[in-house]
């Protein structure tokens, strides 16, 4: 489930994390948006804890533009998500992304995905 800043901020003591900023096609600034994964049981959980933080420092690369430690960040956040047995298909898709990036990096990168399709 994808939720936007407002809705992640409704129940803030789910578990959730940031996944992108996007600029979305027809809106005027970008959105960050946030895949909630669970509730608060799985907040307080040590394997939610580690994810959370491995997904933080792999955005921070990602948006500074450091792209191949993003790539290399992207395993150990895979196996953050196993461990809490979160099924997702995020990280398959941002390795694509990121390695995109790696082969034709943006000279106006500023970390705004800016998405095609609403």
């Amino acid at each position: 489930i994808i939720i936007g800043d407002n809705t992640r901020e409704a129940p803030p003591d789910m578990a959730a994390i940031e996944i992108d900023l996007v600029m979305v096609k027809g809106k005027t600034g970008p959105e960050r948006i946030h895949a909630l994964i669970g509730g608060p049981e799985v907040a307080q959980k040590p394997e939610f804890r580690a994810l959370s933080e491995k997904q933080s420092l792999f955005l921070a690369h990602y948006r500074a533009g450091d792209f191949a430690e993003a790539l290399g960040m992207i395993d150990g956040c895979v196996a953050a998500t196993e461990a809490l047995g979160w099924k997702q298909g995020y990280y398959d898709m941002m390795r694509e992304r990121v390695d995109g990036l790696i082969q034709e990096p943006p000279s106006d990168w500023n970390g705004v995905y800016v998405a095609k399709e609403k």
